[in-house]
């Protein structure tokens, strides 16, 4: 009998202590709508600014501007040993096993003669903040513009480097964080914008767009939902002749799964490196509106899936690469928007968050913001986030408003997870219960502001 009365005296204290870990980690998901609240209010005020900022560009720019200037060049950022990879967390932060293909940063700079801007695609899972401050930290004034006018993007591997972002949460996606990385990858960064630089020469810009719907699925509901087919493209002629392609497409690069612990570029890296030996001269891929959108996998392996989906896509660029019109441009703008985002809302289960203190024990800080950079009547919009696929149609009819091709990327140098529609905030699923951390309407909030800002360009 004492036996059994113990017994139940410690289930009862390991069912108290349960119940008290649970309180203090545990808390309901705040419901307000976005447009009452404080964050709300800051993103408006920020954008007020908007105007003023656009206005002294374009105050300089119209007695001087001239045609556009642009320059390119990448830099390699594959480490010189085994790595953690970035991208699948059942992966645990283990390190590669070899190598596959190369990793690059590659970077461009834009200069009609009163602003100079640049553009960097890296060949990693997302450009986080370390990166960021470590390229503002080491910035060389020789370069004649301010780091933070460089707008970023990443390919989406799965496959690539990790190490670079501390946190239980950031490790468990990238691997123990290594500072040595950070700083390596800066460097890079560094290294590829100056070659850029010093490779100005006037160019041409051109647009075109793509409907390709067969190499891509909507993975969060399937048929039920939408997908963004198009490949996007920005085509760059030099008075030399040299051309450069910037490619966009809306599919997760995640045909090497996660067994595979080879470093690679997956997919876009196949396409590039097409690219370059058969229709430009330089290439670089950004991940378009990546959430919910996965490539349709077909091969009987890895390495023949990702062939399939790049030459698919190759060939579809081939055909339509001569009928793209290029004209000099003398229009360069860009902008960063603060949004402003309430408190985490990482659930662990539907309706259920972890509180602020867990939060920062997983992930830190985060910041958000929307960076836009216009180019001719091309408006780039930079997402802090796996942005939604089925979110860029109200992007890309705010633009045609002002006569402006809109191209959505996502990796902007900050995340926040995934931005989704709002109508799948309730569904039970990885994309709007685990890696929703800010939701609910956090889709709705991220267009409103997107298409804010596209009407002031």
């Amino acid at each position: 009998m004492k036996f059994l009365r113990l017994i139940t005296k410690i289930s009862i204290a390991l069912t108290l202590l349960i119940v008290l870990i649970l309180v203090a980690t545990l808390t309901t998901v705040d419901e307000t709508p976005y447009t009452q609240t404080e964050a709300y209010q800051q993103t408006q005020q920020a954008l007020e600014q908007v105007d003023h900022q656009l206005a002294l560009q374009r105050q300089d720019s119209s007695a001087q501007a001239k045609s556009m200037r642009v320059g390119w060049a990448k830099a390699n950022i594959t480490l010189d040993h085994a790595t953690p990879l970035a991208g699948y967390g059942n992966r645990r932060g283990k390190v590669s096993t070899g190598v596959r293909d190369s990793l690059w940063v590659r970077a461009f700079v834009f200069d009609n003669g009163t602003s100079r801007v640049a553009m960097v695609a890296s060949d990693l899972l997302i450009i986080p903040p370390t990166i960021v401050a470590a390229v503002q930290a080491n910035w060389p004034k020789h370069l004649g513009f301010q780091a933070d006018h460089i707008y970023y993007g990443a390919i989406h591997s799965h496959n690539s480097e990790g190490g670079w972002q501390e946190g239980v949460g950031s490790e468990l996606i990238a691997g123990k964080y290594d500072p040595q990385v950070v700083q390596f990858l800066a460097k890079q960064i560094i290294t590829a914008l100056t070659e850029a630089t010093q490779q100005l020469t006037p160019a041409e810009i051109g647009y075109a767009q793509i409907n390709e719907p067969t190499r891509i699925e909507n993975r969060l509901v399937g048929n039920e939902g939408t997908v963004d087919p198009f490949i996007r493209l920005m085509k760059i002629k030099k008075q030399t002749g040299a051309t450069a392609l910037v490619v966009t497409y809306a599919a997760h690069a995640t045909l090497l799964n996660g067994d595979n612990m080879v470093v690679s570029r997956d997919y876009p890296g196949v396409l590039v490196d097409s690219l370059e030996k058969s229709t430009v001269d330089f290439a670089a891929y950004m991940a378009g509106a990546v959430g919910s959108m996965r490539p349709k996998a077909e091969g009987k392996d890895d390495d023949e899936e990702l062939n399939n989906q790049a030459l698919a896509l190759h060939h579809d660029i081939q055909k339509e690469y001569e009928n793209i019109v290029t004209k000099p441009e003398q229009t360069l703008e860009f902008v960063t928007v603060p949004v402003g985002l309430r408190k985490p809302q990482l659930q662990i289960a539907q309706g259920w968050k972890v509180r602020q203190w867990a939060w920062d024990v997983l992930f830190g800080l985060a910041d958000a913001d929307i960076k836009a950079l216009r180019i001719g009547n091309i408006a780039f919009l930079g997402m802090p986030c796996d942005f939604s696929g089925e979110l860029v149609p109200e992007l890309e009819s705010a633009g045609l408003t002002k006569n402006l091709h809109v191209i959505v990327t996502s990796f902007n140098g900050n995340y926040i997870g995934y931005v989704t529609p709002d109508k799948y905030w309730t569904r039970n699923t990885y994309e709007s219960v685990a890696m929703n951390w800010f939701g609910p309407n956090t889709g709705s909030y991220f267009v409103e502001t997107g298409r804010k800002i596209l009407t002031k360009l």
